[in-house]
């Protein structure tokens, strides 16, 4: 019996060990892929200071897929998850258990769009009910049938007569320009990279935005569990004020931010970062954030973000969980934190 007690002795002295090596490691915020655009106001709040300033010690880290940071949060791996939340309707949806919940939506207007050649098979919206969609399967293709009917309904035309065309995502923009397809959808502030490559082989682009023909969902936001918030409440509220609080100065120093940026988006022309966060700051502000300050969740929004959701993967609406077990805006700031992004 005493040889039993001193197991259980040394074996919960060494989980409580555990348990303090594993509360004392820096917080992980992932990202869903590599450093862009999306990722400046996290990195600004990393290397500025603010996270500090809150009181937390957060490593902001690139991610290798939607899939893979879900299941780093889900597991613990990681803490917070930069994710799109239209994804994050379909997660919930699969997996309950998990208990999801966004925090703040950093992204206030979806900038999912629909980029074609200039001066080819399409010229104004309607065109695209007689297109060839390179279709890459990632959460912005399978919204494009969501939008077709959005936009076709807009214009008279039929929204499934388009073709979809199978491609890997690497194969993209070369499928686009060699005209093996008319139409990619893509996040518009990737925009100046493809427009760049365009150009090298005499081409222009342009772009449909999904938003401006309705479909306007919340994309990215700060994903968490459940669990682990209502465990962690000021550190929580800590890291959302300091990543507030990174992109207000991205909002206000958009020239810096893309200095700033350039080191860690190495993979694209640096004379592109610039454009590249002049289109996706506005989507950053807007209406809401005026009013109620950034990283504001409209349960309004939310709810059409859930019903597009629904439309684009197919999902049972029976099982689809409602809006307000999909967000929890306590963890924002009291004292809004404003920034004019445009």
């Amino acid at each position: 019996m005493k040889e039993y007690a001193k197991y259980v002795v040394v074996g919960a002295a060494l989980l409580t060990v555990i348990a303090t090596d594993a509360r004392s490691r820096d917080l992980i915020m992932a990202q869903t892929w590599s450093f862009d655009a999306i990722s400046t106001g996290f990195l600004a709040a990393q290397d500025r200071g603010y996270f500090k300033e809150n009181g937390v010690v957060v490593q902001v880290q690139r991610g290798i897929g939607a899939s893979d940071t879900l299941r780093r949060l889900i597991t613990g791996d990681v803490d917070f998850a930069v994710f799109d939340a239209t994804l994050l309707v379909r997660a919930a949806t699969a997996d309950p258990q998990a208990q999801l919940t966004m925090i703040a939506n950093i992204l206030q207007r979806s900038s999912h769009t629909a980029i074609y050649v200039k001066g080819r098979n399409v010229k104004t919206v309607a065109d695209l009910a007689k297109s060839r969609f390179g279709n890459t399967g990632g959460s912005v293709s399978q919204l494009f049938p969501t939008f077709m009917a959005y936009a076709m309904k807009s214009v008279g035309q039929p929204a499934d007569n388009y073709k979809s065309v199978q491609l890997d995502p690497a194969l993209r923009l070369p499928a686009l320009l060699r005209g093996d397809v008319d139409v990619i959808s893509a996040f518009s502030f990737e925009m100046p990279l493809m427009a760049a490559r365009a150009r090298e082989s005499g081409l222009e682009l342009a772009k449909f935005d999904f938003a401006d023909y309705g479909v306007n969902p919340y994309t990215y936001g700060v994903l968490v569990t459940r669990k682990f918030a209502e465990s962690n409440p000021d550190t929580v509220r800590g890291a959302v004020a300091s990543v507030l609080k990174g992109w207000q100065w991205v909002c206000q120093n958009p020239r810096e931010a893309a200095s700033f940026l350039a080191k860690y988006h190495a993979d694209v022309p640096p004379e592109t970062i610039p454009e590249e966060l002049s289109l996706f700051i506005p989507d950053v502000g807007g209406a809401d954030v005026e009013a109620h300050g950034l990283g504001y969740m409209n349960p309004a929004r939310w709810e059409h973000t859930r019903v597009l959701s629904i439309a684009g993967f197919n999902l049972d609406e029976k099982l689809v969980p409602p809006v307000e077990s999909l967000i929890d805006s306590k963890y924002l700031p009291q004292a809004p934190v404003r920034a004019s992004c445009k």
